[in-house]
């Protein structure tokens, strides 16, 4: 890659959208998560408020791109990986990236079965309350799916890749890595999981991106695996998670070592300790004027 020419306005608003998508979109993201997880089962307009923002906010985002390139005479869109998808093994990559997409969509709808069939996976409910519910929910979620493809992707394959070899003058893989913690950092409130499993879906895209020199392929394979994620794979309904739950209790406590208490009951006379002389066994004295332990004797 030829280091992208950016001027210095442009290279301003690289910084303060590298500042707010490292620091203050993923908190805002965490929170408005937060607020949607509280606000779910009481109010069945919170879903749809969330996904609206996260389209409005990420396109907002998106208009800078066009910005920066304007105020970048000298930048082509090619650099920003705005062109067909080239190279020697270009389709190969390309089919074996829809071959991954083939097989997670598999592998969803067997999850989804087990879903339905009452299985309960952690890593699901982790990101239930954004998993849509009705019709028009689905719609939106797809929408937002296409959304985070061609975003995320020209935000953080093309753009942020571009500006730290142009800008910071880092070697491409270097600035593809630095790239890639930024947009594992945006799944914040999906939590550790969350992050780690974006932070891999990102690194093939990643490697899509650089392999081929096009967006193309990434924007595709992203928006499938998130329409797969969120529209197509349900969230498993709260009586399913009750019921988990009861079954998980039921199955430690059977878990739980048995005590034998039947020596509770028994005296055993090998083990019993002998009296002293003249104590009976019921710690009565014979002699000194108290009652005998038996009647008998003389």
């Amino acid at each position: 890659m030829t280091a992208p020419a950016f001027s210095g306005p442009a290279t301003v608003l690289v910084a303060v959208m590298v500042a707010y998508l490292g620091t203050f979109g993923p908190i805002l993201g965490r929170r408005r998560f937060r607020e949607l997880t509280r606000t779910r089962r009481h109010d069945p307009a919170a879903l749809t408020r969330y996904y609206r923002r996260f389209l409005i906010s990420w396109w907002l985002v998106a208009l800078s791109v066009p910005v920066i390139g304007i105020l970048s005479p000298s930048l082509r869109v090619e650099d920003l990986g705005i062109a067909w998808p080239s190279g020697r093994f270009a389709l190969w990559i390309g089919l074996s990236a829809f071959a991954l997409v083939a097989y997670l969509a598999i592998t969803g709808q067997r999850v989804a079965r087990m879903i339905r069939a009452g299985e309960v996976f952690p890593v699901r409910q982790a990101i239930a309350p954004a998993l849509p519910s009705t019709p028009h929910e689905r719609l939106l979620a797809v929408a937002v799916s296409v959304t985070a493809g061609i975003v995320e992707e020209v935000y953080f394959r093309g753009l942020l890749i571009a500006a730290g070899v142009g800008i910071l003058g880092l070697p491409v893989l270097v600035s593809a890595a630095l790239s890639l913690l930024l947009f594992a950092a945006g799944h914040l409130y999906q939590g550790g999981r969350g992050i780690i499993g974006s932070g891999t879906i990102g690194l093939l895209l990643t490697v899509l991106y650089l392999t081929t020199g096009s967006l193309l392929l990434p924007i595709i394979v992203h928006a499938l695996v998130d329409i797969n994620a969120l529209v197509l794979i349900p969230a498993s309904t709260p009586e399913q998670v009750a019921a988990a739950e009861l079954r998980a209790e039921q199955a430690g406590a059977e878990a739980l070592p048995t005590v034998d208490q039947s020596h509770d009951h028994e005296y055993d006379r090998d083990e019993q300790p002998t009296p002293p002389h003249g104590i009976d066994p019921a710690g009565q004295r014979s002699g000194g004027g108290l009652r005998p332990a038996a009647p008998g004797g003389d």
